[in-house]
């Protein structure tokens, strides 16, 4: 790399006019010409927000910069959605950084987060970019992180901020111009400037010849805090935002002496539709892989929970696929009234978690578990009618927390628990039913709609249905064929 370039990485977004006007704030709900960018994310180490990213289409992956990923470790990151009814936090699962990712000159500079749960429902999904048509077109940033205008001090607001600028070329001539040798990946890279509406500080108009005088107060540059932050066309995710530099690496246009997102700089974003393949290649495998619901030691193979209802001790049988590979038995629970009422992440570490119900004190617990070894007990609010019984868990209102499904078998009456990890937020009455025959079986997304359904079992007739939700809502019912051997139980 020429011994003259500064390049900064870049984590905000400067604009032509005072930063704080409503233009340019993004609020939780809010669409930018009619897309909504509450899938654009914070990326957090230890709780400081230092990237952003962008949620794709499987509701599980965070496409970033590459630079974000370079020697982190997966246990330190989490993912905040600022959404309208609050913030929701989802820690790292795996990191997959890109290849030939260079930190030296940030070739190749793309990597992706996968969560260690599906994200809120009301966080849009984004697809990427794959023409190769996005010089000259106006495109929206987004990102998270210090701001500034234009030659003012920066600040860090902890605001989402948007804005607009123009691709005008793909980063080979800056390669060319700037650079000793070609540390620049041939048409991978997206090139714009920051533009004042003059052409004494236009740096393509000046240095190539490539004339655009910006896009007035609607015009930003990324700066410290935006990196890894989309540019979309089209509502799809064209660029990433990756690096940028100013006079300090021999640009003459620039309004001031350093590399600063000030007028007249060069941001560079890596070229999305470039890496179509890898991004591809990483949803498909991981998505393959993931961990499934029950799966204690996250190999990817749902494994099984047993519990001797004669004298309390718990046991696991970690499997590979159908076959048995280990047996791990674990804490008792000495008094036989405590019964096993489904497991799930309730925590949010990407751990299965056991919820418990006492059926003769009605108190309910949830032990939290790490892997295959208890690791603590949480309480929750008790329910001394022991009629009620749980009958699935299930993320209902998309909020990426698990929630309780209860019925009580003497009224018919159906409720939901909403949860906030291990807290109870609110109690929803649903649809009662007052066929007591009709058993809860358990709860998944059988319409494919991201609301999980409720699966019902007529233990009289054999009949079958599901009831097809949206949140806490039922909004149909679907009729399974019946099995009418009633010594038939469906497990789910």
């Amino acid at each position: 790399m020429n011994s003259k370039i500064n390049r900064k990485i870049q984590p905000r977004y400067v604009t032509v006019k005072n930063q704080n006007l409503p233009q340019y704030i993004v609020e939780p709900g809010e669409k930018v010409k009619g897309l909504g960018l509450d899938g654009v994310v914070q990326i957090k180490d230890s709780g400081s927000v230092y990237c952003t990213g962008t949620l794709l289409p499987t509701g599980k992956h965070i496409l970033t910069a590459g630079h974000c990923l370079y020697r982190e470790d997966s246990s330190n990151i989490k993912v905040t959605f600022q959404l309208p009814t609050g913030d929701v936090t989802i820690p790292a699962r795996e990191l997959f950084l890109h290849p030939q990712y260079d930190d030296l000159t940030v070739a190749n500079d793309i990597g992706i987060i996968e969560l260690s749960k599906i994200a809120p429902v009301a966080a849009q999904r984004y697809d990427i970019y794959r023409q190769k048509d996005e010089i000259g077109q106006k495109h929206i940033k987004v990102g998270y992180g210090d701001t500034g205008k234009g030659k003012t001090k920066d600040i860090y607001d902890n605001l989402k901020r948007v804005g607009f600028n123009i691709y005008d070329d793909t980063a080979n001539a800056l390669n060319r111009k700037f650079f000793e040798q070609d540390n620049i990946p041939k048409n991978k890279q997206l090139a714009y400037d920051f533009d004042n509406g003059t052409r004494t500080h236009d740096a393509f108009g000046q240095i190539f010849g490539i004339w655009n005088t910006g896009l007035g107060a609607d015009e930003v540059n990324s700066a410290p805090g935006d990196s890894g932050g989309p540019t979309f066309i089209d509502g799809k995710i064209a660029g990433i935002t990756s690096y940028g530099f100013g006079k300090d690496s021999g640009v003459k246009t620039d309004v001031d002496s350093s590399t600063n997102s000030s007028f007249g700089e060069f941001s560079i974003d890596t070229r999305v539709s470039a890496y179509t393949n890898w991004i591809d290649q990483i949803l498909n495998s991981s998505t393959s892989n993931s961990a499934s619901s029950h799966d204690f030691n996250q190999d990817g193979n749902t494994d099984i929970l047993w519990h001797n209802t004669a004298n309390g001790n718990n046991q696991i049988w970690l499997m590979n696929g159908t076959q048995k590979q280990e047996t791990v038995n674990f804490n008792s629970h000495s008094d036989t009234n405590w019964e096993i009422g489904g497991t799930a992440d309730f925590n949010g570490d990407s751990n299965e978690d056991i919820i418990w119900r006492n059926y003769a004190t009605g108190e309910n617990q949830i032990w939290l578990m790490n892997g295959t070894s208890y690791q603590s007990t949480v309480n929750l609010k008790s329910r001394s009618d022991t009629n009620w019984e749980i009958g699935g868990t299930a993320d209902f209102n998309g909020d990426s927390n698990e929630d309780i499904l209860w019925r009580n078998y003497t009224t018919g009456a159906n409720q939901v628990w909403l949860l906030n990890q291990t807290e109870l937020n609110q109690v929803v009455n649903l649809q009662s039913w007052k066929n007591t025959d009709w058993e809860i079986v358990g709860c998944a997304d059988f319409n494919d709609n991201q609301s999980d359904d409720i699966l019902w079992r007529n233990s009289f007739t054999g009949r079958n249905q599901v009831w097809l939700m949206n949140g806490t809502q039922r909004v149909n019912t679907a009729n399974l064929a019946a099995l009418t051997n009633t010594n038939w139980e469906a497990i789910l």
